[in-house]
């Protein structure tokens, strides 16, 4: 599966790396960092110079479309996930959230992150992937 990671300069992004670098049915084909975009990961992060990758780009659907994209996973912080989300609402992939953006209800969230919680409808969409939890949910959802 091809797959994008937003906020790849961050602690998450890193290990997400990391881990799907060793995954063998994933391919990663483009690394997102609105703070970084325009600069190369081995250059921002000597330590990543296994593998050869584009330099990051900005977020935008039109560019996930241009890169043949299956799969979205979103490595930014909780507050921030939420304006990519409401972005991809029609994009076609799968999106996997590893913020807290959509993790808790909405009052709880807005008591535990003291932030606007993101749009009830589309968080009514979203599937909560804890498969140990949820397995029958997250194996269904699109």
């Amino acid at each position: 599966m091809k797959c994008t990671i937003i906020g790849a300069t961050g602690y998450t992004g890193i290990e997400l790396i990391r881990l799907l670098e060793s995954h063998p049915s994933f391919e990663i084909i483009c690394l997102m960092s609105d703070s970084m975009a325009g600069e190369s990961m081995h250059d921002v992060f000597p330590f990543m110079n296994k593998k050869t990758y584009s330099s990051l780009s900005s977020f935008s659907v039109e560019h996930l479309m241009e890169t043949d994209t299956d799969m979205v996973f979103l490595a930014t912080p909780s507050g921030i996930s939420k304006h990519y989300l409401e972005q991809l609402q029609n994009w076609s992939g799968y999106v996997i959230d590893l913020s807290g953006d959509l993790r808790l209800p909405a009052e709880a969230y807005a008591t535990w992150y003291d932030k606007e919680p993101i749009d009830a409808q589309l968080q009514q969409r979203a599937t909560y992937g804890l498969p140990e939890w949820n397995r029958q949910a997250v194996t269904a959802s699109k």
